[in-house]
Formats: structure tokens, C-alpha cells, sequence
């Protein structure tokens, strides 16, 4: 894994970079998705892999793949025996385009993270930690992946639209329907989503209600000062005519449990793209609409 800066990278596009490399693999399994770290924001991957008779999984990794620093890695780990929990490694790099020396490599490994198996897809969501050749520790960060055989079911729907809009809008319906886990936005993290219609913006805090404090600002005008978030949501009515409306969440503490999390739905005609912030005191969020 090539640990270059990938800073503010928006999730739709990645989700749609994830739907256009949709290809045949020679193993059995495959999931996309993408690696997220403070060191390098968020960066697209996915994994391919068979598995044996005791579990055992041997396949391949591609981080940043269809991007200038795209590169694929030999994995070797394990599967539980009832499918619930997955374990790899990176072990060393089969090809990349990056220019960086080979110990500025990093290589990633997950441990015992949880598989969610749901209807139409599984879900691959928890923590990695890498290190360097040497064994010295990298970064560490989440991971997030969808099964390949749920992004089967809509790529029919891009092989008879071709236009690059057809794709966006069917990766905004995969972000909908797929983040149950929410996309989680810390410090100058920003999002960008496309909206239809009306936009409802709600903000709350779904946790214990400790006394976290945000002001919202829409295209640098404040929309609510000083607000202190309840488990109640309070709901906003965002009127967008501009080509993009810049949304700004600002945290004025850190209520009485640190850090200030606040809830983020982002609503619209068709969908509701949930967020959740992990911010500081002084710190702030980013979310950009782009009406259609």
C-alpha cells in the first residue's frame, strides 16, 4: 500500500471509481471499497481472494486502483469458520505505478475484523494498522468494503448509461443503500453530494446528550449559531440555487465526553446520505451539495 496524500478526496467519486473497476477476477471472492487515515484521507481499494479447505485466504489487494499511484499487493490471511470475522496481511507488492522507494511502502493488515452479511451484500467495516518492511509501525486507520457481487446488481444499469452523470447517480444510490455505517468526517474532512430537489439538513446527537455545541454555517452566512445538539433531530430546510452550497459544521466544545460528535443526514427527493463529525473545539467539517 502506497501511503501518498489523497487529501478531501470525496466518497461519490470514489464509489463510482469503485463501479467502473468492476472486473473478472481469477479468485472467488471479491470487495470494494476504500482505506481511510488522517495521513492520507480517503483512498479507494479493494481485495480479491479464494479460500481453502482450513479457512486460509491467499489473493490480492489494490490500493488506489485506476489512480497514478496504483498498486496491488499479495494477501495471505484467514476466514472464521462461519464467515463472521476476516484476517490479512499484505505481504509484498506484485506491481505498482508510484515512484517511491520500496521501503516507503507500507503494508496493510486487519484483525479479526467483523464480516456483515445482509441480504443482497456483505459489509467489511473496522480498524487496519500497517507497517513498513521493516516491520516498524505506519498508520493506522478504517476500512471500509462492500461485497462485489452487490455493485453486479446495478452494473447493468451503467452498461446501458453510459454517460459519466448515469454513473454518479448510481453511486449516490450506493451510498444511500450501502452506508449504513455513516461516513465519518473529522477535522477540514469534506464531502461532496449531489442532490435533487429540496434538501433537508438534519444535525443531532444520537448518543447520550453531553452538551455539544455546534454553529452551522451555509456558504460562509451562519444558519444557526451556537446550537446545542439533542437526541431530538433539528431539521434545516436548505434552499440551494447556486451551482454548490458549501455547508459548514463548527464545533464550539467538546461536550462532556470528547470528542464533539454530532449526527449529519443530508436529505433530498430520493435519498438520505447519513454523517457523523468527530471534531474538537475549533474544528470544523465540510459539505458541499452539487444540485442537479
Amino acid at each position: 500500500m502506497n501511503l501518498f496524500i489523497f487529501q478531501k478526496t470525496q466518497v461519490l467519486v470514489l464509489l463510482t471509481c469503485c463501479i467502473i473497476f468492476n472486473a473478472t477476477s481469477q479468485f472467488d471472492y471479491s470487495f470494494i471499497g476504500f482505506v481511510k487515515a488522517e495521513e492520507i484521507g480517503i483512498v479507494p481499494y479493494k481485495i480479491t481472494f479464494s479460500t481453502d479447505a482450513d479457512d486460509s485466504l491467499f489473493g490480492q489487494s489494490h490500493f488506489d486502483f485506476n489512480g497514478k499511484n496504483s498498486t496491488s499487493s499479495e494477501i495471505k490471511g484467514k476466514i472464521s469458520s462461519r464467515g463472521k470475522q476476516i484476517s490479512f496481511i499484505e505481504t509484498l507488492n506484485i506491481s505498482s505505478q508510484s515512484n517511491s522507494e520500496s521501503s516507503d511502502f507500507c503494508f496493510l493488515r486487519l484483525e479479526s475484523v467483523k464480516i456483515n452479511n445482509k441480504k443482497d451484500n456483505s459489509v467489511i467495516s473496522g480498524d487496519f494498522t500497517s507497517s513498513f518492511t521493516d516491520n516498524t509501525p505506519c498508520i493506522n486507520g478504517k476500512i471500509y468494503l462492500v461485497s462485489e457481487n452487490f455493485i453486479n446488481l446495478i452494473e447493468e444499469k451503467i452498461n446501458s448509461q453510459d454517460s459519466l452523470k448515469a454513473q454518479q447517480q448510481i453511486a449516490q444510490q450506493l451510498l444511500s443503500n450501502v452506508k449504513k455505517n455513516t461516513v465519518t468526517l473529522e477535522n477540514q474532512e469534506r464531502i461532496e453530494i449531489n442532490t435533487q430537489g429540496s434538501v433537508e439538513l438534519y444535525v443531532y446527537d444520537k448518543h447520550s446528550e453531553d452538551g455539544d455545541r455546534i454553529t452551522i454555517l451555509l456558504n460562509g452566512e451562519v444558519l444557526e449559531r451556537d446550537l446545542t445538539l439533542k437526541n431530538d433531530k433539528k431539521k434545516y430546510l436548505i434552499n440551494c440555487k447556486s451551482e454548490k452550497c458549501n455547508i459548514k459544521i463548527l464545533a464550539l466544545n467538546e461536550g462532556e465526553f470528547p470528542p464533539n460528535t454530532v449526527e449529519i443526514e443530508i436529505k433530498d427527493n430520493k435519498y438520505t446520505t447519513p454523517i457523523t463529525g468527530q471534531l474538537n473545539k475549533g474544528e470544523a467539517l465540510y459539505i458541499d451539495l452539487l444540485p442537479k
